[in-house]
C-alpha cells in the first residue's frame, strides 16, 4: 500500500486480516484507497475473486465510506451485500473471499514516536516525518509542528554520527552549515560560575556571561528543554544563544546551544534526531577530545562500555555511573545485587574494561548452571592424571589470571565449595584436583538476586564469605525506576532485531509507548528485549507497531495515567459507556489543569488540539 499525504491525524484507522494464510495490516490515513488485485491498487488483495477495480474506500476522521466499483464477487459490511455503505470500528469489511476486519485507532496509536529507518520500512520517504523523541520531550506532546524532509534526516545522520564518534568539531560545524547557524557550541553550566564552552563552531563569545542563557526553572536538575520553550532565548535570535536542550551528564549540566539563523529556526524533529544521537557520548567525548579545558578537579577515566550498551541518563543510572567510576580502577570485590534482568552482567563488564586490568581475561562462572561436584572441578581445574585418561585442565581461576572473575548467582554456591573459594580468596591461591597449588592475582566480582545477608542467617551462606565478597555492594536500580531511559532502549533493540529479522516495521506508536513506559517490568531489560523482538517478528513491512500488539499482561497493565473506573462511578454501564466515561474524566482533567487552555490540555493528553475538540463535540462539551 502506498501512503498519501493529508493533513490532521494520521492513522484513525486500520484493517487487519489473513490474504493466501498470511497475516495482513492496512494503516490508513485520511483520504481515499482504491482496493482490488490490480498492480494500480492501493489495497492490493491478489486473490481469486477479488476483481481488478474491487471497491473504493473513503476515510474520514470519524468513519469510514465503502463503495463496490461493479465487482464480480460484491463488497460486504458485516455479512451484508452493499453498493455504498458507512463503517466504523470493528466492522467486517469483506471483497470477495478476503475478510478484513476494521479497526479504530486511537489518535496516539496512528503517531509515531519511534520511527525507524525509513529506507527499510516501506515509507514513502517523500513524505514529512512525524517522528518524536519522547526522551527529551518526557511524552509531554504528541506530534510537533514542523517536519524535515528526508534530504535534512540524512544530513542530521551524518552530524549524530560525527558527534556520536567524537569529533565534536566535525559533528558542530556540519549542524551550523546545514542550519545556517551563526555559531553552535557544547557548554557545561556549573552550579556557580561562568558557562564553560567545551567545543565550538563559528562566532560566539568567548566566555558568554551566565544571564544570556536565561535557563528556565529546574534547568540545573536535569531539565529538557524544547526548542521555543518559555523563557529560553527570548531575545533577538541573531544576538541572543538558544538553549535547545540540556540535561545531566554524570552530575554536570551540559547543553546545546544556538547562535542565530538566517531563516525561520529549525524543526524540532530535526534537532531532536541530532540531540538522540549525540547526547549520550558527547559529553564524555569532549572530555576526552578537550582535556586542556577540563578543570583537573574533574579529570577521571571515562567508563568503557561494552559494544551496544546504550547509556542512560536517569536520576538512578547517573549515580551508578559515577559510583563505576570511583569502583572501577581499585581492586576491592564487589558484590553486584539487584533483581533479575537488570544486567548485572554487563556492569561487571564495564568494570572490568574501565579498569587496569583492561587487557587481561574476564572471566564468567555462572555458579548455578552446574553441581557443586563439577563446579569445583571448572572453578579450580584438574591435575593430569588424577583419574585415568585424564588430562590436566584450567579452571576459571587459572584463566582469569591477571583479570577479573565474575561469579554470578553466587548464593547458589554450595557450601562446601563456599568454604573452598574463601580459603582461596583468603591466601590467594588455588588448589587443582591432583595438582599443586597455584598462586592467584585475580580481582573477584560476585552477583546475585537473592538476599545474602538473609541467606546467612538462614546458615546456607558463609558469613566469612560474605564479607570477603562485599567489599562494596552496589545495587543495580530496575528497570522501573529508569523509565525516561526506556523510549531509548526500546528504539535499541527494535531497530536490532529488525536488521537481525529483516523485517522492517514503520516504528512504535505514541500509544505503544506510552504502555512501555507505564508497565512494572518485573523482568527488567530482558523482558523489555524479549517484548521488543516478540513485537518485531508480529509485525509487516511498513506496519505502525501499535499498543494492540504487546503483550496481554503488558496491556493489561494499568497507566500511570488512567484513574481506575470503579463499579460505584459506573454502575450497569457497558464497555463502550465505561470507555465514554473515562475518556469523559481524563479530558476534564487536563483541562482543569490548563486551567480550561483547549490546546495545553490536548498535549497533556498527548493529542491534537483538533483531535480534542472532536471529543469534546462527541460527548456533549464545547
Amino acid at each position: 500500500m502506498e501512503s498519501q499525504d493529508h493533513d490532521g491525524a494520521d492513522v484513525p484507522f486500520r484493517l487487519r486480516g489473513e490474504v493466501d494464510d498470511k497475516p495482513c495490516v492496512f494503516d490508513l490515513k485520511l483520504g481515499e484507497y482504491r482496493v482490488g488485485s490490480s498492480s494500480g491498487s492501493d489495497l492490493r488483495l491478489r486473490q481469486p475473486g477479488v476483481s481488478r477495480q474491487h471497491a473504493l474506500l473513503v476515510v474520514q476522521a470519524e468513519g469510514l465510506v465503502v463503495e463496490d466499483r461493479g465487482s464480480r464477487n460484491g463488497t460486504f459490511v458485516d455479512g451484508r451485500k452493499i453498493q455504498r455503505a458507512a463503517a466504523t470500528g470493528g466492522t467486517e469489511l469483506r471483497f470477495g473471499p478476503v475478510s478484513l476486519v476494521l479497526e479504530s485507532l486511537a489518535e496516539e496509536e496512528g503517531t509515531l514516536a519511534i520511527s525507524l529507518d525509513p529506507s527499510k520500512s516501506g515509507i514513502d520517504t517523500r513524505s514529512p516525518s512525524s517522528s518524536l523523541w519522547p526522551e527529551v520531550t518526557a511524552l509531554q506532546s504528541s506530534r510537533s509542528s514542523a517536519s524535515a524532509d528526508a534530504t535534512s534526516l540524512r544530513l542530521v545522520d551524518e552530524i549524530g554520527s560525527a558527534l556520536a564518534g567524537g569529533d565534536l568539531e566535525a559533528g558542530l560545524r556540519c549542524l551550523g552549515e546545514t542550519l545556517h547557524l551563526r555559531g553552535c557550541c557544547f557548554v557545561e553550566l556549573p552550579k556557580s560560575g561562568p558557562p564553560i564552552v567545551r567545543s565550538s563552531w563559528g562566532l560566539i563569545p568567548d566566555s558568554p556571561p551566565r544571564d544570556a542563557f536565561d535557563p528556565p526553572t529546574g534547568f540545573g536538575s536535569g531539565a529538557r528543554v524544547g526548542l521555543g520553550s518559555p523563557g529560553v532565548g527570548c531575545g533577538d535570535p541573531g544576538n541572543r544563544p538558544r538553549i535547545v536542550v540540556a540535561r545531566d551528564h554524570r552530575g554536570s549540566t551540559t547543553a546545546l546551544v544556538l547562535w542565530g539563523w538566517d531563516d525561520e529556526p529549525p524543526g524540532e524533529p530535526v534537532i531532536l534526531r541530532i540531540l538522540a544521537r549525540s547526547f549520550s557520548s558527547a559529553p564524555s567525548a569532549a572530555r576526552g577530545k578537550n582535556p586542556e579545558q577540563v578543570p583537573k578537579t574533574a579529570r577521571r577515566p571515562p567508563l568503557d562500555f561494552p559494544p551496544g550498551y546504550v547509556e542512560g541518563s536517569s536520576p538512578p543510572l547517573l549515580t551508578l555511573y559515577r559510583q563505576l567510576e570511583r569502583l572501577a580502577p581499585r581492586d576491592l570485590p564487589i558484590l553486584l545485587t539487584g533483581p533479575t534482568g537488570v544486567g548485572k552482567g554487563v556492569v561487571a563488564a564495564v568494570l572490568h574494561r574501565s579498569s587496569p586490568r583492561v587487557g587481561k581475561p574476564l572471566i564468567a562462572v555462572n555458579c548455578a548452571a552446574l553441581p557443586g561436584e563439577l563446579l569445583e572441578a571448572e572453578l579450580f581445574g584438574i591435575g593430569k592424571g588424577v583419574a585415568t585418561g585424564v588430562e590436566a585442565r584450567q579452571g576459571h581461576f587459572s584463566r582469569a589470571q591477571g583479570g577479573t572473575l565474575f561469579l554470578d548467582e553466587i548464593a547458589e554456591l554450595p557450601l562446601a565449595l563456599q568454604a573452598k573459594l574463601l580459603r582461596a580468596l583468603e591466601e590467594k591461591e588455588i588448589q587443582p584436583l591432583g595438582a599443586p597449588a597455584i598462586k592467584i592475582d585475580i580481582r573477584i566480582l560476585a552477583a546475585t538476586n537473592a538476599d545474602l545477608r538473609q541467606r546467612v542467617r538462614e546458615g546456607t551462606f558463609r558469613q566469612d564469605l560474605y564479607f570477603r565478597l562485599a567489599g562494596y555492594v552496589l545495587e543495580i536500580p530496575p528497570l522501573s525506576d529508569c523509565r525516561e531511559d526506556l523510549p531509548r532502549l526500546a528504539e535499541h533493540f527494535l531497530r536490532r532485531f529488525a536488521e537481525q529479522e529483516s523485517l522492517y516495521p514503520q516504528g512504535l506508536s505514541l500509544g505503544a509507548l506510552r504502555q512501555l513506559v507505564s508497565y512494572s517490568w518485573p523482568g527488567n531489560i530482558r523482558e523489555l528485549e524479549h517484548e521488543m523482538r516478540r513485537l518485531v517478528l508480529r509485525s509487516s513491512p511498513g506496519q505502525i507497531l501499535d499498543s494492540s500488539l504487546l503483550s496481554s499482561e503488558i496491556r493489561k497493565a494499568p497507566g500511570a495515567a488512567s484513574p481506575p473506573i470503579s463499579a460505584g462511578s459506573t454502575g450497569s454501564l457497558g464497555l463502550k459507556q465505561r470507555l465514554e466515561a473515562l475518556e469523559e474524566s481524563l479530558i476534564q482533567e487536563a483541562l482543569e489543569a490548563a486551567d480550561g487552555v483547549q490546546l495545553h490540555a490536548a498535549q497533556a493528553l498527548g493529542i491534537s488540539r483538533n483531535g480534542l475538540a472532536r471529543r469534546l463535540k462527541r460527548l456533549g462539551q464545547r
